[in-house]
């Protein structure tokens, strides 16, 4: 277990932070950083009071005392990298920085399959899908759904609006299920099943959703080669604050299972592994974690091997010449290889 190593994990709606070699976030913050206009500089005096106030306040530590992993979102914008990092290397004064992809850190936690592996990545407005190949990632298979399951929290209010419950009002309900699904504290099944709601209150029925993960989870394993296919298929790992929704995940599969023996697309290149899966279907991968924070866990275990230490930045680095904007590059097969704005990928 290594403690002097901070992982925080960064999405567009929250923050999780704690210590490498933890199996759970010591803390999950409600704040949103800016999605855009990382230009101007009253974006950039945003970040800096958010995590200024973070670790000052929130999170209080001696930031000269450790170094940090940012768990950031797939594909996250290098202009909101940048500025990240020389807030938490200049000011912050943090001994090394490393910036990891969280599609990318939740695959790390399970290591079944020769760690081979789809990773459905499923947020409040997008669902993310990405395959795995001993460990690399197979980026031609990246698939995007724009839906995510914030649907899903308005149809959850609807519901507690025409239910009379006598043990909780609604307000309070409301705010239990959204503090449940962003800090991924637990299930939302077991929360609210004690304050006694019918079941049907919060069974996931959005189909559209369902529909469309399910197309792009078979489009992904479409798009791999026969020889990785079915040990991906064997080894899909759900995550995300989406994926702690009872049924939802199950519900994915099953779908995916029928559509790729009715359409003609998948009837070849999909429906033939069907065979070799246990039951005949898809199914989840079982991890013993809470599937909301599998991103932050895989970061804890990232930053917790010192075969990772060269995939830190520290600020001599940074303030080099040569490597002024460079940040190690987590697609490559090399330890030290750096991409800056001329060859960053993302």
């Amino acid at each position: 277990m290594t403690d002097n190593s901070i992982v925080a994990e960064i999405s567009s709606r929250m923050i999780r932070l704690g210590f490498s070699g933890h199996e759970e976030p010591w803390c999950s913050l409600m704040i949103d950083f800016p999605q855009n206009n990382f230009d101007t500089e009253s974006t950039k005096l945003i970040i800096y009071e958010k995590l200024m106030h973070i670790f000052n306040t929130l999170f209080p530590i001696k930031t000269k005392d450790y170094r940090i992993l940012i768990v950031e979102k797939f594909f996250c914008r290098e202009e909101f990298r940048k500025i990240l990092m020389k807030i938490l290397l200049v000011n912050l004064q943090f001994q090394s920085v490393s910036f990891q992809p969280d599609i990318l850190m939740a695959s790390l936690v399970s290591i079944k399959y020769d760690r081979n592996a789809l990773v459905v990545d499923i947020g409040h407005s997008e669902t993310r899908i990405l395959a795995f190949s001993h460990g690399r990632p197979i980026i031609k298979t990246t698939k995007f759904a724009g839906v995510g399951v914030s649907n899903f929290i308005l149809s959850f209010k609807s519901k507690l609006e025409t239910f009379r419950c006598e043990q909780i009002e609604y307000n309070k309900a409301a705010q239990t299920f959204e503090s449940i699904y962003f800090k991924g504290l637990s299930s939302s099944v077991k929360i609210l099943e004690k304050f006694d709601f019918p079941h049907d209150l919060y069974k996931f029925d959005d189909d559209d959703l369902v529909s469309e993960i399910a197309e792009c989870l078979l489009d992904c394993l479409h798009d791999c080669q026969y020889d990785y296919r079915l040990l991906a298929a064997r080894n899909i790992i759900f995550c995300g604050g989406g994926a702690i929704i009872n049924q939802l995940c199950d519900a994915i599969c099953n779908v995916a299972s029928t559509m790729c023996k009715d359409i003609k697309k998948y009837n070849k290149s999909v429906a033939n592994i069907l065979s070799n899966l246990s039951d005949g279907k898809f199914k989840p991968a079982e991890l013993p974690f809470n599937r909301s924070l599998l991103a932050w866990i895989g970061g804890s275990i990232f930053s917790s091997l010192q075969s990772n230490n060269t995939k830190y930045i520290t600020l001599t680095e940074y303030k080099s010449k040569e490597n002024l904007l460079g940040i190690f590059d987590w697609m490559s097969l090399e330890a030290n290889h750096k991409f800056t704005s001329m060859n960053c990928p993302l």
